[in-house]
């Protein structure tokens, strides 16, 4: 299998090449950068290219060149509301929005018949307080902020185009992920509370939560199955991907303090106060999930802190935090 992605040097996009090349798929992954050269060193079987989503000629051309058989539209560009008031917000929307609508472009030049264009958790703008559960049949999408908004409308964009051009599109919603291959970048301005944890505790620290915070988090490497998976079935529209199932950050955090602890870490620095970076999030559904690819394992809250340190601990300097 050829597997083309955009975003591909970003969090979820560099699980997703990494998932793939395992399997054995041929990954081109491109973005805007190159990668960082702690991934290219441990992605050697993937094929790095750059690549603007906002140039439709360039993207043309590079999916009609390799011809995948399946074409990954992850580039987006996340930002808080800080940038939103800083001005130049229409990036936002000819990254998320046009460049959508050139990657479906690009599909139909190409070829290309299945398309797994990336939506938003946050395309739902609901919080725990609106609704107990997210649910992409019942819950009514209500985006506010403008990486939302931009989410939803790139999701529908990606619909319509797909009907047009007869490509079979999913539009997974992901939300609250966390774990291996997130780091820092200009587009990905805010870093899930699972980071803010690993680094403060990598640094020595202790990270503090306030009692009560929880999300339904989703481990990084299990989302990335999901996604290789949903990919691979004949699932159409948005489909949820994320956790059923809240999980208390103040655990988490005293998870990573006892792992780090237990590899003779010390952990007595000063307190890093972790920040939510964005309302409480409610759980989701995952029926629609299910009838496309049928069951699937969940990393233990244990298991996924060791397998985070595991990888850090592998990747070569300088590291991600």
């Amino acid at each position: 299998m050829r597997v083309f992605l955009t975003g591909g040097t970003g969090f979820v996009g560099l699980a997703l090449a990494a998932r793939w090349a395992m399997d054995g798929a041929e990954v081109i992954a491109s973005a805007d950068v190159p990668p960082p050269d702690w991934a290219k060193a441990v992605l050697p079987d993937v094929r790095f290219e750059v690549l603007d989503v906002r140039d439709r000629d360039a993207f043309i051309s590079a999916v009609t060149n390799h011809r995948p058989d399946v074409l990954v539209h992850g580039a987006a560009l996340t930002p808080d509301e800080t940038r939103e008031r800083a001005g130049g917000t229409a990036a936002i929307f000819e990254i998320n929005v046009a460049g959508t609508a050139n990657a479906l472009e690009a599909a139909a030049a190409a070829g290309v018949g299945r398309v797994l264009a990336f939506s938003s958790g946050a395309a739902y703008g609901r919080t725990l307080d609106e609704v107990d559960v997210l649910d992409e049949a019942t819950t009514e999408c209500r985006p506010t902020a403008l990486y939302a908004i931009s989410k939803l409308a790139a999701e529908k964009v990606a619909l319509r185009l797909g009907d047009l051009h007869g490509i079979s599109v999913v539009t997974p919603r992901l939300s609250a992920a966390w774990g291996p291959w997130e780091y820092r970048t200009w587009m990905r301005q805010t870093l899930s509370p699972g980071y803010q944890i690993l680094e403060a505790v990598v640094a020595g620290g202790i990270p503090r939560v306030a009692a009560g915070e929880e999300l339904p988090l989703i481990f990084s490497e299990d989302a990335a199955d999901m996604l290789v998976r949903l990919a691979q079935s004949d699932a159409e529209g948005p489909v949820n991907i994320g956790s059923a199932d809240m999980v208390e950050l103040s655990a988490l955090a005293a998870q990573a303090v006892a792992e780090a602890r237990g590899r003779g870490q010390p952990v007595d620095g000063p307190d890093h106060t972790v920040e939510l970076f964005a309302p409480r999030r409610p759980p989701m559904t995952l029926n629609r999930l299910a009838a496309a690819i049928g069951d699937w394992n969940r990393t233990s809250m244990p298991d996924a802190v060791a397998r985070s340190f595991d990888w850090y601990e592998t990747l070569p300097t300088p590291r991600p935090f």
